[in-house]
């Protein structure tokens, strides 16, 4: 083991095993807990399932019934937080970590089994939380990317097809490492992850849409602003294409300020620009004609 041992109980070193750094026993270790609840978010899309050769850009974050990618099919995750009832990924695919603008929680109700490639920059390995919801085992045939967390289930880590190491940290309910696997311990930021982390459980508005995805979060009437504001609706009685918080004249398609140009009911303008009476359909007395003398 490259680096330092700390343990409020003591260390058994089998035959073979090395500890290069210093080794602490009977020390007392200090650890700081966060509790988080999860909500599911109430609405769910379809599962996405990509076959073979098959690219499918960038999933938008957000709550699918499953994400399934046949050989050589690939998909980009980005900041934000995914929600997938089960995952599997088929040899040769590939599921690409943009954390350019955040990092990425990508949490799993069910099972995930990952046989593609996970492809990431350096900085997306302590970008990048994995939490494993499920009893049961998850195998990581490929290499680890991130940070793995499976409260309720076991893990095991088997040794990749072209011997790489697993790169990350896995925190869960068993831990099985393969003689033949290597894992590289990665620091992960979770100073930077845990304000995320807090605001999927909090629904301060009480809508159902916890604070992370709600674009209106101190308001229950709305989830996304749309045009008339998070504190308004969008109804527009009379279909003018102008909300009716703001429209002057909500029931007339006509007129949406004050000062709009339609004429009042009853009168018309002449082409000839004569001011006419629309209801008698001649001219009243005392009106003015455009027309020149000749």
């Amino acid at each position: 083991m490259f680096g330092d041992v700390t343990t409020a109980g003591r260390i058994d070193l089998q035959d073979g095993v090395l500890v290069d750094g210093t080794r602490a026993v009977s020390t007392p270790v200090t650890a700081t807990t966060e509790k988080l609840e999860l909500t599911w978010p109430s609405i769910t899309a379809p599962t996405v399932n990509l076959e073979p050769d098959k690219q499918g850009g960038t999933l938008a974050p957000g709550a699918y019934s499953g994400l399934v990618l046949k050989s050589r099919s690939e998909v980009t995750l980005t900041a934000g937080n995914y929600y997938f009832d089960d995952i599997s990924t088929e040899p040769e695919s590939r599921i690409r970590l943009d954390v350019a603008l955040g990092p990425i929680v990508i949490t799993v109700r069910n099972s995930a089994t990952l046989k593609g490639q996970i492809l990431g920059t350096e900085a997306s390995y302590k970008r990048t939380l994995w939490v494993l919801l499920g009893a049961g085992t998850t195998y990581a045939e490929t290499p680890l990317h991130g940070t793995w967390v499976a409260p309720n289930g076991r893990v095991e880590l088997r040794c990749p097809n072209d011997n790489s190491a697993h790169r990350g940290a896995v925190f869960a309910k068993q831990i099985q490492i393969s003689s033949d696997a290597l894992l590289e311990q990665v620091g992960f930021d979770w100073g930077e992850l845990l304000p995320l982390l807090r605001c999927r459980v909090l629904d301060s508005d009480k809508d159902g849409v916890n604070d992370c995805d709600d674009g209106c979060p101190s308001s229950a009437l709305k989830s996304r602003p749309g045009v008339a504001g998070c504190r308004a609706p969008d109804s527009d009685r009379d279909g003018d294409g102008s909300p009716d918080v703001t429209d002057a004249f909500p029931d007339n398609k006509a007129r949406t300020t004050v000062n709009s140009c339609s004429p009042p009911t009853g009168i018309a303008v002449a082409s000839s620009g004569s001011l006419t009476s629309a209801r008698a359909g001649r001219r009243p007395k005392g009106s003015v004609s455009s027309q020149a003398a000749s």
